[in-house]
């Protein structure tokens, strides 16, 4: 069995990509933050009760991210780095579109 160790470089960006994925899903917590604990039933409304449906959607998708850029690393290949691309875009297309909806719907 061989054994491999990462270099100091290695170590720096496996820790930085840690880090990147910690702040990524700390910044996916404002969907749906859970009520402070001494406030209680105060600052949870239905509003929040609502949020907090999408919240567990949105960490998939992150995880999903996560998983994706782990396995183009593994298995890069031209057609999947298409593939993904175009996903990608269209992904994007589309929220960026809910986005506007929920805009326009709200003046």
């Amino acid at each position: 069995m061989k054994r491999y160790n990462l270099t100091d470089n290695g170590e720096r960006f496996f820790e930085e990509q840690i880090e990147f994925k910690e702040r990524l899903e700390k910044k996916l917590e404002f969907l749906a933050p859970p009520p402070p604990p001494f406030f209680g039933k105060v600052w949870f409304n239905s509003r929040t009760e609502k949020l907090l449906e999408i919240r567990e959607p949105a960490r998939r998708f992150v995880r999903a991210l996560f998983n994706l850029k782990t396995a183009l690393e593994e298995n890069f290949t031209e057609q999947a780095l298409r593939d993904v691309g175009e996903f990608l875009n269209s992904t994007a297309e589309q929220i960026e579109e809910i986005g506007k909806k929920i805009k326009e719907e709200t003046k």
